[in-house]
């Protein structure tokens, strides 16, 4: 698999799991502002995939292919993290953000499965994960408000 292609799938999920899980835990903290806390998520996450993807790719000693992995795995998870995003814009904020990133958890799955086998439950491991990481947050989130 191109080095671009796998990072724009690591990168497309991890932002949906880690701007999801984000937003689950301020939300249900009850803190204010979710949108600036959301943002400033995405483009901290969005920096962080693009370091990780170009140091980890040019260890490999490709210099073309290590800007292009680290480009897009960097909008891949901004993609990915302005998905839960929407949530905070619609009614019954929490329930929306999970109900629009779990769904973009199935596209990611069915995306990314495209070299696996079975896809079902390639996909269903890519949802549960995701919950996992939300429910793991909003009970952090809701222990310390």
């Amino acid at each position: 698999m191109r080095q671009w292609l796998r990072a724009a799938n690591l990168g497309s999920n991890d932002g949906l799991v880690s701007i999801a899980a984000l937003m689950i835990g301020v939300s249900t903290a009850q803190v204010s502002n979710l949108v600036s806390i959301t943002l400033a998520g995405i483009v901290a996450g969005a920096m962080s995939m693009a370091v990780g993807e170009y140091v980890s790719v040019r260890a490999e000693g490709t210099i073309r292919q290590s800007i292009e992995a680290a480009v897009a795995s960097s909008l891949s998870y901004t993609a990915g993290g302005a998905i839960p995003l929407a949530g905070a814009f619609m009614p019954n904020k929490n329930l929306s953000i999970v109900a629009v990133t779990v769904a973009g958890l199935a596209i990611a799955g069915v995306l990314s499965g495209h070299e696996v086998k079975s896809k079902a439950p390639h996909i269903i491991r890519v949802i549960l994960g995701g919950c996992v990481g939300m429910a793991i947050t909003a009970g952090i989130g809701y222990l310390i408000r």
